[in-house]
C-alpha cells in the first residue's frame, strides 16, 4: 500500500493506493508530442498570425467573423457569437435570459470564481448547491 499526498485548491488530500497499481509497463505510452501535432499545421498557423498582425485585428475582426459564420454552419445554427472569455459569455447569456436583481441563480461551488462574478454583474443572488 502506498499513500499519496496532494495539496490542491481545496486543501490537502491523502489517498491510499494498493500495491497492484505499482507495476512497470512494458511499452510506455509516449507523452504528448505537441511539436509533431503542430508540424503539419505550422504554415497555416504562421499565416493566420501574420494576417492578424498585419490587419491589427487582435480583437474581433474578419477572422473572428469568419470563424463565427463557419462554426454556426458546422453546428447547424443560424448564428454564432464569439466572446473574449467564459465570464463574458455567461454574463450575456444571463442578460438574454432576463436574469437580474432579485433573481436567484443556483450554481456549483466547484467552478472558477468568474461564474459567480457573471451572476453578480446582472445583480442576481448566487446560491451554491451540491456536495
Amino acid at each position: 500500500m502506498r499513500l499519496l499526498l496532494h495539496r490542491g485548491t481545496f486543501g490537502l488530500f491523502i489517498a491510499a493506493q494498493p500495491d497492484y497499481f505499482h507495476h512497470e509497463m512494458a511499452d510506455k505510452i509516449p507523452y504528448l508530442d505537441l511539436a509533431a501535432q503542430l508540424r503539419p499545421l505550422r504554415k497555416e498557423l504562421d499565416d493566420a498570425i501574420a494576417r492578424t498582425i498585419d490587419h491589427c485585428s487582435f480583437c474581433l475582426g474578419p477572422d473572428v467573423a469568419q470563424f463565427e459564420k463557419d462554426f454556426a454552419q458546422f453546428i447547424g445554427a443560424e448564428h454564432c457569437v464569439g466572446f473574449n472569455s467564459g465570464t463574458s459569455a455567461l454574463h450575456v447569456a444571463m442578460l438574454l435570459l432576463g436574469v437580474g436583481p432579485g433573481d436567484e441563480v443556483v450554481t456549483t461551488p466547484f467552478t472558477f470564481v468568474a461564474t459567480s462574478w457573471a451572476i453578480s454583474y446582472v445583480g442576481a443572488n448566487r446560491r451554491f448547491c451540491g456536495r
